[in-house]
């Protein structure tokens, strides 16, 4: 499992992350007490599911 420090270091940042979990989108997560975890295998999906050609490619969740 990934920190939410260990995420940003993809250029998504924490305040990012934070945002996209208070909105219900974004990669799933973990929370144990007031740390948050994301599984690799989550993280790996959610990149392989959101590549796109072009911004015409992009479909708002």
């Amino acid at each position: 499992m990934n920190t939410t420090k260990d995420i940003a270091a993809t250029g998504i940042s924490e305040g990012t992350l934070g945002y996209w979990r208070s909105m219900g989108v974004g990669p799933k997560f973990v929370k144990v007490g007031r740390t948050v975890l994301y599984p690799k295998e989550t993280i790996l999906d959610y990149f392989r599911t959101h590549v796109y050609q072009c911004a015409g490619d992009v479909v708002d969740e």
